[in-house]
């Protein structure tokens, strides 16, 4: 038995042997990627891309309760656009960008997982929800997900932020009335 210099628990010599080749190779196309320079630029358009939508989406809705950018680690991407009414029963509405898919979507989520395993129960039970409807997994956060948009363009800031708002505004419109 060794101890694992990075979490300081004592792990089998063979096993943490075989967990730092797979790291070390990991790092190695990592860095091989990352020296291409595609996923730096991509990145910072993305996240930028995010952060304007949220700026002038919350400019333009300052009722509805804003919260943190968050980046993600390459995994999602989101910002909070939630009506307070929403908010006061524990619910959340993020616009959120999937990296590995290029999907841009919104999403009810919830404060917890308690209220969230909660609402997906009672949309279940409802025969027409308009939306998919997730499954109360470990790793899910959502309770309800609608794609907006493959592949957004954010070179074209104004029409996105248009078919964005349009898109969160529907489905504003369709919680009100199945929650």
């Amino acid at each position: 038995m060794v101890s694992c210099p990075c979490t300081c628990l004592w792990i089998d010599a063979e096993q943490f042997r075989k967990k730092m080749i797979i790291m070390n190779k990991d790092l190695g196309e990592y860095r091989k990627e990352l020296q291409k320079g595609h996923i730096q630029k991509t990145y910072r358009k993305i996240m930028e891309g995010m952060l304007e939508l949220q700026r002038r989406l919350g400019k333009k809705y300052p009722d509805r309760m804003g919260g943190s950018f968050y980046p993600g680690y390459m995994d999602m991407s989101y910002f909070p656009l939630t009506p307070s009414d929403m908010a006061q029963k524990g619910l959340k509405v993020a616009v959120v960008f999937i990296h590995e898919t290029g999907q841009l979507e919104i999403w009810l989520a919830a404060r917890n997982k308690k209220i969230q395993h909660e609402y997906i129960r009672r949309f279940e039970s409802k025969e027409s929800v308009p939306y998919t409807i997730s499954k109360a997994e470990k790793g899910v956060d959502s309770i309800i997900e609608h794609s907006i948009l493959g592949d957004p363009d954010f070179n074209r800031m104004d029409e996105l932020a248009d078919i964005v708002d349009s898109a969160v505004t529907v489905f504003l419109e369709n919680l009100e009335e199945i929650i």
